[in-house]
Formats: structure tokens, sequence, C-alpha cells
């Protein structure tokens, strides 16, 4: 099947896809504005790990058919990232979150109801690779809780072969040279050791070994604080309230140093605190204001329920983040 294009290849500079805290003079390879229903919208309040980008741009421009991984502790922004690339550069985007159950065929094709008939279509993976004239990315979220016997039908597609599906008779699918596969996991597929992912399961090295392994950390403590401040501007817009933003991310800090998947330490806690709780810990904080006029604290009210609920049955780990939020906050913080 020879496959029509229906995207525009444009050349953007750094500054111009990705913000300006990037160079106008590095250029890069994406598309002109499409109607294509794939193409994620971009997250206004997404900041770029530098590290992170030039990743992804090198493997983009020049990685070939190698797939890529995006892998790290649960919230660290793996998926925002492939979402804030492909929207960058207008990229259609082909995500599935992959389960123990997920079967390869389900990636190849589906069956919509139509009049009483049902109807097969191509997947996201005939799609990526540009069935319907909008090659991309396929993005198979959460890839280690894959079965991995199910990865093995993936061979012959990450070197770059054809792909034969069944849809009405047999269609031949050659790669578009725009199709790529970028997966995310927490674990770098070789199993979590710790046994905080705890559905994660360990990949075949055959599947491992193919992949760039890109590791996504958490944001550094300034970025996190400037976060913080542009999405909570009602309490970072005082020199008090930035006070109080800048020390939730020192706690955050400390709670991810004391986390058993960074800390070999006997004590080391189960629980962490992702940028995405923080972030919901602040906006929270705001939200619970009223509680002060009763007398308590809207920050640990919001810390209850941004994280600490979660530690309920395990005292130990409650009192440890207690602590450390004391530590950094006082006893009754206020906003």
């Amino acid at each position: 099947m020879d496959q029509l294009m229906h995207l525009k290849v444009k050349q953007y500079s750094m500054r111009e896809a990705f913000g300006d805290r990037f160079p106008d003079t590095i250029k890069v390879t994406g598309f002109e504005k499409s109607e294509c229903p794939f193409v994620p919208d971009r997250d206004p309040e997404w900041v770029w790990d530098r590290n992170v980008l030039r990743d992804l741009v090198i493997w983009w421009q020049d990685g070939g058919k190698d797939p890529a991984l995006l892998f790290g502790h649960t919230g660290t922004g793996k998926s925002g990232a492939a979402k804030n690339f492909c929207a960058a550069l207008n990229i259609p985007m082909y995500e599935k979150t992959i389960v123990r159950t997920t079967e390869f065929e389900e990636l190849v094709t589906r069956v919509d109801l139509a009049g009483g008939s049902t109807i097969p279509s191509f997947s996201w993976l005939p799609l990526a690779m540009g069935a319907d004239g909008y090659p991309g990315i396929f993005c198979p979220n959460e890839i280690d809780r894959a079965d991995p016997g199910m990865l093995v039908g993936l061979y012959e597609v990450l070197e770059g072969r054809p792909l034969t599906v069944s849809i009405g008779g047999l269609e031949v699918i050659k790669p578009s040279q725009f199709f790529r596969v970028l997966a995310t996991s927490n674990t770098n597929l070789m199993g979590d050791p710790h046994g905080l992912y705890v559905s994660a399961t360990q990949q075949d090295l055959a599947i491992v070994d193919r992949f760039w392994k890109i590791r996504v950390p958490y944001m550094d403590a300034q970025t996190e604080r400037d976060l913080l401040a542009k999405i909570v501007p009602q309490i970072a817009g005082t020199s008090t309230g930035r006070k109080l933003t800048d020390a939730m991310v020192d706690v955050a800090n400390e709670i991810r140093l004391a986390f058993m998947g960074e800390s070999d330490a006997n004590q080391a806690l189960p629980l962490t605190m992702s940028t995405r709780s923080l972030v919901r810990w602040a906006r929270m904080s705001w939200l619970y204001r009223g509680a002060a006029s009763q007398g308590q604290s809207p920050v640990l009210m919001a810390l209850d329920r941004a994280l600490l609920n979660a530690a309920d049955g395990h005292p130990g780990v409650r009192r440890a983040i207690e602590e450390i939020v004391k530590g950094k906050l006082g006893e009754s913080p206020g906003v």
C-alpha cells in the first residue's frame, strides 16, 4: 500500500518550537499545522528539562528507526514530555496505555459498529506508520506493564519493515520516514528492584536492547519554584506567599531524598512527592484557604489530600513526612 502524506514538512527553530529559553540557530523538523486530530494540544504551563529535550530532538532528527524510552519515577513528566514535544512540532501522536492483558492485535486493528455491522479499521500502530496519511509517533505508555511476549510482535516494525494488516483483505503498510516509537515507563524495562511499581514486568532483553533510554528526572528546585509561582500566583504573588511555595519545593525534595527509589537507607520511604503531587498540594492549599478561619492550616489540610492520606496504615511513613514538613514550614502554615 502506497500511502499519501497529508502533512507538510516545516523547519522550526528551537526558539520557535520550544520557547524563548532556546536558540534560534538550531533547527528541528516538524510539520505545519494540520487537521489531524491526533496532534496533541500544547500545555501552556509546561517547562522543559533541557537534557530531556536535547535527547528527544537528537533522537527525532537522527535516531533512525530506533525507538526511545522515557523512563523515571511517577509524576516526573514522561507523558508530558512526549505530548509537548509532539505539540510543539505538530507531530501526530498515537497514544495507548499498555496493560498486562493488551494484545498486539489491539495495536494493529480496531472494530467499529456502524448500522448494525462491524467495520474493521486501522489502530494506533498502522496510523502512526502513515496508513491514513498522517504519520507520527506511536507512544505506548507504561510499556513495562506489557506481557513480554506481546512486545515480540513489534520486532519487525522496530526494524523498519512493513506491517501486514488484515482489514477486509490484506494491507501492507510501509513505515513512513517520519514514523517513530516513543514509549514511557516507570522502570528501565529491567524490572523494579524496590517493588514500588508492582505491576511492572521485566522485559525481554531483546526488546530492552533496541531502545534509546532517556531518564526523566524531577525538575530542579528553581524550575519547580518558578512553576508554582506561575500556577498559584494567588499565593506566590506576595513575598510571604513566595516563601511558602519555595518551602513546599524544599519539602518535596527532602521527601524525594528519603524515597526508597533513590535511597538505600533502612528507613527509606515507600512514598514520594512528584511534581504532579507538589502542584496539587499548592493548588489545594489555596482552595482550602477558608480552613484558616476555623483554626486549621489549609496547607496541612491540602497536604493530606494531595499526598499523606496515601500513607494511611503506615504511621511511620506519615510521621516521617510530617517531620519534614514541620521542619520546613513550621507547625501550622497558612496561605
